[in-house]
């Protein structure tokens, strides 16, 4: 079974990777991703929902300065930004988004957690359990694309 994750992104940067115009999510702790596995985009306040979600191309990890001579025009953030972002940190993480999906409709809060008994929107992310999974896939959550695959 392919990992999935709820990554909180706030509402700007959820929308241009949905638009395809950000094509690497920005990370201080590493996420345990791999090619293909998913990520579901939760969008904090004043959204507070699952607006959509993306296939995992791969992960990098590198010195700040190296990520951003990889990634930095695929990031969303201007040089400035992306420093203030890392200040401190030794190591950053860049998520490289394959295939994008946007949910039809977004699945506030409020019904993420009366499908996810318990569900707690996540400061950073948070993976899903099998049982969480299973219930994604179902025709009544609908959150995934090719379920059979996840």
């Amino acid at each position: 079974m392919k990992t999935v994750l709820v990554l909180s992104i706030k509402e700007r940067h959820a929308q241009d990777i949905l638009k395809g115009t950000k094509k690497v999510e920005l990370r201080r702790i590493r996420p345990r991703l791999e090619r293909g596995d998913i990520v579901l985009i939760y969008t904090p306040r004043p959204i507070m929902a699952l607006v959509g979600g993306f296939a995992v191309n791969r992960v990098i990890a590198a010195q700040p300065k190296k990520l951003w001579k990889l990634v930095g025009d695929e990031s969303g953030l201007t040089k400035t930004q992306f420093q203030q972002y890392y200040s401190g940190s030794s190591l950053g993480f860049g998520i490289c988004i394959e295939t994008v999906w946007r949910l039809g409709k977004p699945m506030s809060l409020v019904a993420l957690r009366s499908s996810w008994i318990g569900f707690s929107p996540p400061q950073s992310f948070r993976y899903l359990r099998a049982d969480e999974v299973l219930k994604a896939k179902s025709s009544s959550m609908n959150l995934l694309p090719n379920a059979q695959h996840v």
